[in-house]
């Protein structure tokens, strides 16, 4: 076996989405990433003392890609989807209203009360206490994306969040009540409260911070008696004249009411998944400026309004002159060419307004978001606008952008940006941007951005207009609103990552409003503690990895974004547990996972990380793909075994502290995305590609079988194995647009040599499913988590109904079952985490209609016993229409009390049942089943396993270790009054020895204290009334540790590779490790690498020009350690010149979004690639450094119908190449 070590990967640059299709992406996941150590150094989101570095942007960009394939965002693009999600909710919520008819003809159960299985309780955290804030820590809770507050009372508030619905308070905060937990969509963008009814508030779906988590909507609700005790909600309202729907997967920038005629109001749609590396569904409705003139009829419609030179554009924010509606001022998102910039009206109400643009924003072919604030004292009104236009000076350098422009003529003149707020939102203005001016005073002025870098910062405040400095103390990171009391001056409410904080001295000081009732947490994971009911640990979107204690309290566990979380299921207690979790990865960067051993260490700075950019484990920095949460999984055993997947699959025995790769590159540039472990048989293991690809072993060879077959080519999210039966299993899809019941997969026969796949999702509408969990007290009950709620079916996946009653419409990403307390516990992204209580035996769904008719009984079941362990059954299988059988087994002869052992795919015919008790006797039944129903049994069959061979009695001896022997043996008699082992030591002897007397009810003996790799040879003498019987011999050999690897050789392959070669001299290793060190005679070697069994051959990568390095190999297994090979010493080749140009640059592919190029390396010295693309007329390019022997490169996230020029050089120590010929290429 040959370990390539040398991927061809991009250094830095865009990416782009995954279609659903088997090919692998060519872009995020295998991309290495640039390393940033200035920039964003505050940021929470980046665990950075650990030097876990990655650049914000990037890390953002990756991020949400990740994110937008669990919500299935690229199956909506790809298949220009019309209203999916909507869709399913509505299918899921007409499941429920059949329920509840059904119980009311007593023909179903409708949970009532809050402690029935199936009534959801909301957990928190409400909030995390200690969260990653400013210079103190205070309470968080998630990401709040716009805030309003009553014109006439300062404590009443309403908030909005990112995918947790929409909160009010009454009280200034202190206390919190949910107002859209029925709604379609629970991500908010913006909140506007009727001024002349102020018991009115508007909303609008869909986050308009264009980063692909910040989702689209299904347009605007409208909430009467908002602030009373009985809130109405209703809508979506989404349609205009014709019926044609508007805003649907698009996002509501603002929205503005007309001061005294509630009808009247406009709305500003933008893009609901744009930015960072993504663009907004193929064919969603245009973006742009709307207004309805019947917002309170039951049915209000809207229709654009005209703006010249503006087509398709997101409006991201929009002010009334205050008291007068005819004076309207607008930003609207692109690039100058095509309309990017501010614009005003004075004639607003008319029919056709007419739109001036008098500021131009986003040159160079940028597009630039602007958020808006007005004050007006007498006849002056003051504008201030917050830009992401790029920064001067320094903050250039850094890439830091964001500039403040005021205009005290009513927006139709600007100033020059404010020197003081240069680079306010660093590298992400398009996300985290706001800006406030009080309505009494315009030179007091709130100005938030991004985390607090070299010019960026949280919050900062100006009591001239002019001179900023930061308020931030007690804040979170990225500031997405900020909000006067009209009435009060003085109190002031902001918005941002970690959730809503209020003033009382106009944003000097500031505390946080994250209290109970307040749950906007975005979940990507949880892990349950084996035995206590209330442990949990899970990785969260900005704010951390969260443990909710065995106290029923939660805390921030570690800093940073969390992903993965994993608890060794071994725990005694609650102290000494060990656990794990991923911050983020990156290849090249950071790849790996975090670990403590005691909850002690389970804070801030106490947790070790493994792997690359951390403690060397032998995770390679750089496979070829890794997702940005990476997946993790454990297995049986004590420790449990760990799994983490790249594009490769990991294991360790030992906590994570050594990884072997137990799989190979299934495909370059795709990465594992669902792991599945037996919790029966480590050594059965199944995983799911990107891709939709699926590969299994069943003895842990680490060479996975591709065992696909029907399964569509979706990202996999989930992989999961029967606890009780190794042969069944599941896989789960992402995305949408798949055909009904397609979410779900199942195989009943997973070691067949082509296991049968079928869909088993019957009931759940078209959504992603992201979690999946099998109750381990019942195979029959699965419970699903979807992008909509939750499902449950008791029949073994044939059919799926909503799950519960009190879980508002929110995506669930992973969930788990604490079995000693039967409760199912879930991750929601947006929401927090909930439970419920479930049942032993849940009562049955509503049948799915029936097919014509039911299967035809299987007959002539036979079982013949084959071993003192196993039965092998055979039958005629009658049916044409069969979905597949099922085996029922009881113990005895003449038994009735059958119960399920196997389901059997389509056409099965035999089943070997393993495992059972020797000489005893079994009865056998089976039938098929299809979706009208099951068949009659067959006959039933009767068999004995077989005994064990009739000697004296029979004594087995088997290894246990490098020190010990376990023993077994039978009594032959009921008169034996003790047993004597004899030993001898050698293969053969002769010269036995009494070890030990045991008593007559003995039956298993462990032989301990034993030297290592030492042949054993026992019998054993039965002592009775009259005579003594004697076993046969048996023997067993102690594990030793591996022989030493031989005959190191190390060959300089070019400037930056050396090969290295050894001879495998063992027969029981587990692994290699590889150990490096520069310098002729050099002795401080370090690990660069673990690898599998039987590797023999590696590549080392990355290495310095004309350098000598020194290698050792050792061998590895559960023993221990083997000793050093040779040394082995090569020095890298010399460059010699700059490298030759590359040629014949060419366009693969193009679509509206992406562009693949390829070239002709004609260099052998390269170091690396810098490829150029451009708009003409822009002063400057995009530039993505390449590593040496690429010669491909897709880049995504381009505009549409657009020409780039590109052109490449190769690059080395030495210098760079002359550039290619240009090409240019146009998206479509």
């Amino acid at each position: 076996m040959s370990l390539l070590l040398s991927v061809t990967t991009p250094l830095f640059g865009q990416d782009g989405s995954r279609k659903p299709t088997k090919q692998p992406r060519k872009e995020s996941s295998n991309k290495r990433t640039e390393i940033d150590s200035e920039n964003d150094a505050d940021d929470p989101d980046l665990p950075g003392s650990r030097g876990l570095r990655i650049n914000k942007e990037d890390y953002l960009r990756r991020r949400s890609e990740h994110i937008r394939i669990l919500r299935g965002l690229d199956s909506i693009e790809e298949l220009n989807l019309k209203n999916p999600r909507s869709l399913a909710i509505e299918e899921m919520q007409y499941q429920q209203r059949m329920m509840r008819q059904l119980d009311a003809n007593n023909q179903w159960t409708v949970i009532e009360s809050a402690t029935e299985p199936g009534a959801w309780k909301e957990l928190g955290p409400a909030p995390i206490p200690n969260g990653q804030t400013t210079r103190i820590s205070t309470p968080v809770s998630g990401r709040v994306t716009t805030i309003a507050v009553h014109p006439a009372n300062p404590d009443i508030v309403y908030v909005g969040t990112a995918q947790g619905g929409l909160y009010r308070s009454l009280n200034g905060g202190d206390s919190w009540r949910q107002l859209m937990d029925g709604a379609k969509s629970l991500a908010i963008g913006a909140i506007a409260i009727s001024p002349s009814n102020t018991s009115t508030i508007w909303v609008g779906t869909g986050e308009a911070s264009f980063s692909c988590s910040s989702f689209f909507g299904v347009g605007l609700y409208r909430i009467e008696d908002a602030d009373t005790d009985s809130p109405k909600l209703y809508g979506p309202f989404n349609r205009d004249g014709n019926n044609n729907d508007i805003f649907s997967y698009r996002s509501i920038g603002e929205i503005l009411v007309h001061p005294t005629d509630p009808n009247t109001i406009f709305v500003a749609s933008a893009s609901g998944i744009g930015g960072m590396g993504c663009e907004a569904p193929v064919g969603a409705p245009i973006r742009g400026l709307y207004r309805s003139t019947n917002a309170m009829s039951p049915n209000p419609k809207f229709s654009p309004v005209t703006i010249s030179g503006v087509n398709d554009l997101s409006i991201t924010d929009m002010i009334f002159e205050p008291q007068n509606p005819n004076k309207m001022v607008i930003s609207v998102r692109g690039t100058s060419f095509e309309g990017g910039g501010i614009y005003k009206t004075n004639n607003a109400i008319s029919p056709n307004p007419v739109f001036t643009r008098t500021l131009t924003l986003g040159a160079n072919g940028t597009r630039v978001r602007a958020s808006l604030s007005a004050n007006k004292i007498g006849n002056t009104v003051t504008i201030y606008a917050a830009t992401g236009e790029s920064g001067t000076g320094a903050c250039a350098t850094y890439r830091q952008h964001g500039q403040l422009r005021v205009s005290t003529d009513a927006g139709e003149t600007w100033s020059s940006p404010i020197g003081s707020a240069n680079g306010f939102c660093g590298a992400q203005c398009g996300y985290d941007i706001a800006v406030a001016v009080a309505p009494d005073n315009a030179n007091n002025v709130l100005l938030g951005g991004s985390a607090n870098s070299i010019c960026s910062g949280v919050l900062k405040r100006a009591t001239n207009g002019s001179n900023f400095s930061a308020s931030d103390v007690g804040l979170h990171a990225d500031t997405h609103a900020i909000a006067f009391a009209p009435s009060n001056p003085s109190v002031v409410y902001t918005g941002n990552d970690g959730g809503v904080w209020r003033s009382a001295d106009g944003g000097i000081n500031w505390t946080s409003l994250n209290k109970s009732g307040f749950n906007a947490t975005q979940f990507m994971s949880l892990a349950l503690h084996p035995t206590d009911p209330n442990f949990t640990i899970g990785g969260t979107q900005d704010n951390g990895t969260q443990w909710l204690r065995p106290d029923g309290t939660f805390v921030r566990a570690d800093f940073g974004d969390g992903g993965y979380a994993q608890i060794d299921q071994n725990a005694k207690d609650s102290t000494v547990v060990t656990m794990y979790h991923t911050y983020f990865n990156a290849p090249g960067a950071v790849v790996g996972f975090a670990r403590v051993t005691h909850t002690g260490d389970a804070q801030d700075y106490g947790w070790e990380f493994f792997g690359c950019g951390g403690t060397p484990n032998g995770i390679g920095c750089y496979d070829s793909a890794v997702q940005f949460y990476a997946p993790m999984a454990i297995g049986p055993g004590n420790p449990n075994s760990l799994y983490f997947g790249t594009d490769r699959l990991y294991r360790s025995s030992d906590r994570g502290e050594n990884m072997a790769i137990v799989s190979q590159q299934f495909l370059a540039g795709a990465a594992i995305t669902a792991i599945g472990i037996s919790p029966q048989n480590d050594k059965v293991r199944i995983v799911g590609l990107e891709t939709g690809k699926v590969y299994r072993t069943m003895n842990g060879f680490p060479t996975l079988e591709d065992v696909t077959g029907p399964i569509p080519a979706y990202h996999i999210s989930r992989a999961v194995i029967d606890p009780k039966d190794v042969n069944t299993a599941y896989v789960t899809l992402s995305g949408y647009g798949l055909a009904s019941g397609q979410h779900i997969w199942k195989t009943s026969n997973l070691n067949a040599i082509n296991p049968s796949w079928k869909p088993m999702g019957n009931g759940i509408p078209d959504a992603p499913v992201n979690a999946f969990v099998v109750d381990p007290a019942n195979s029959y009950n699965l419970y699903a988590g979807t992008d909509i709620g939750v499902f449950i079916s008791t029949d073994g996946g044939l059919t799926w109904v909503p799950f519960g009653s009190g879980l508002p419409v929110v995506a669930v990403f992973d969930m788990a079952i604490q079995n000693p307390a039967r409760i199912l516990r879930i991750a929601t992204h947006g929401r927090g985490l909930w439970e419920t209580s479930i049942a032993l035996n849940n009562p049955p769904p509503p049948p799915p209609p029936p097919p014509v008719d039911n299967p035809i009984n299987p007959t002539g079941l036979t079982a013949k016993a084959v071993s003192t362990t196993e039965v092998d059954l055979k039958w005629d299988d009658n049916s044409e229409n069969e979905t597949g059988f099922i085996i029922e087994r009881c113990l005895g002869a003449g038994c009735s009390n059958f119960s399920m052992i196997a389901e059997l795919g389509t056409n099965r015919t035999t089943y070997s049942d393993t495992g059972l008790a020797l000489a005893t006797t079994y009865s056998y039944r089976v039938k098929a089943f299809n979706g009208a129903g099951n068949s009659d049994y067959s006959n039933i069959a009767t068999v004995t396993t077989a005994s064990p061979p009739q000697t004296q009695f029979m004594l087995t001896a088997t290894t246990q270790n490098a020190s010990q022997i376990y023993l077994s043996w039978n009594i032959p008699s009921n008169n034996v009054l003790g047993f004597r082992i004899d030993r001898c030591v050698g293969a053969p002897c002769t010269n036995f020895t009494p070890l030990v007397v045991l008593g007559a009810s003995v039956s298993t003996y462990i032989d301990s204290g034993l030297p290592s790799g030492v042949t054993h040879n026992y019998r054993i003498t039965a002592i009775t009334n009259n005579d003594t019987i004697v076993s046969n011999v048996a023997s067993a050999t102690t594990l030793a540790n591996p022989g030493a690897p031989s005959n190191l050789v190390a060959e300089a392959l070019s400037p930056s590779q050396i090969r290295l070669k050894w001879v495998d001299t063992s027969t029981n290793e587990i692994g290699f490790r590889v150990e490096r060190c520069m310098g002729v005679g050099c002795e401080n070697f370090t690990q660069i690498a673990l690898v599998g069994t039987d590797t023999t051959e590696i590549i080392d990568i990355g290495l310095v020009a004309n350098t000598t390095y020194n290698y050792r190999v050792l061998a590895f297994n559960g023993t221990g350690v083997s000793a050093y090979s040779n040394i082995a010493t090569a020095t890298t080749l010399f460059i010699n010149g700059i490298p030759a140009a590359p040629s014949n640059l060419r366009l693969v592919f193009a679509s509206s979004n992406r562009i693949d190029v390829a070239w002709d390396d004609n260099a052998e010295n390269e170091m690396w690639f810098e490829l150029v693309h451009q708009i003409r007329g822009e002063r400057y390019g995009r530039v993505v450094y390449l590593s040496p022997n690429t010669t491909f490169f897709s880049t995504t996230g381009l505009n549409r119908l657009t020409t780039y020029y590109y052109r490449i050089r190769a690059c080395n120590s030495n210098g760079c190449s002359p550039y290619s010929a240009e090409i240019p290429a146009t998206t479509k």
